[in-house]
């Protein structure tokens, strides 16, 4: 029988694949994003982040909210080492409305961060997010990878009962990012 981790890669391929298409994304993951569409994906990650890090905490016990839910901090400080005002507002994300809604969710924002140590080290050795301004590409640093280990002790904790909600909410936390990207306006350029 395949595990949780095993359905959410699964049920979210297309859209993990959708998302990565976007022309932001897809600029970003190969490194050759300007300093502008970079400002605009730490504003459209952080108006995320934000968002459903509220929705997130009541769900999650505190010593895993202490540990997984500051990366929309991470975000606001990368915004004002460009000297930027972090975006605050509301970006469009579902409502978190269970401990597996949560892992759901978390699935997302965890393996994202897993992902970026591999697009932080394809950046030029000039960019920004290499010189102050890449606290979130950071990640959990040294940390990251046991990290995701210890989230997959999460999920595969999870009651099978469990799992519909937390492929339901995996979905809906892709398709919010596939949107706030693919609306940008820096998506086309290249």
């Amino acid at each position: 029988m395949p595990s949780l981790r095993d359905l959410l890669r699964l049920r979210t391929r297309a859209a993990h694949e959708a998302l990565e298409a976007t022309g932001l994304m897809c600029d970003f993951a190969q490194g050759r994003i300007s300093d502008a569409q970079y400002r605009l994906y730490l504003r459209l990650q952080q108006r995320l982040h934000a968002t459903l890090e509220a929705g997130l905490a009541p769900w999650l016990p505190p010593e895993i909210a202490a540990i997984r839910l500051g990366k929309s901090e991470w975000l606001a400080a990368d915004l004002l080492a460009l000297g930027s005002t972090p975006d605050m507002a509301d970006g469009a994300a579902s409502v978190i409305t269970s401990y597996a809604a949560a892992l759901g969710t978390l699935y997302v924002l965890e393996g994202g961060t897993l992902g970026l140590q591999v697009v932080r080290r394809r950046l030029p050795d000039s960019h920004p997010a290499l010189h102050g301004a890449g606290r979130f590409l950071l990640g959990y640093g040294s940390d990251t990878g046991r990290r995701w280990q210890t989230f997959v002790v999460l999920l595969d904790a999870l009651p099978a009962a469990d799992w519909p909600t937390a492929l339901a909410a995996a979905e809906a936390t892709f398709q919010a990012f596939h949107t706030a990207f693919a609306e940008s306006p820096c998506a086309a350029m290249s």
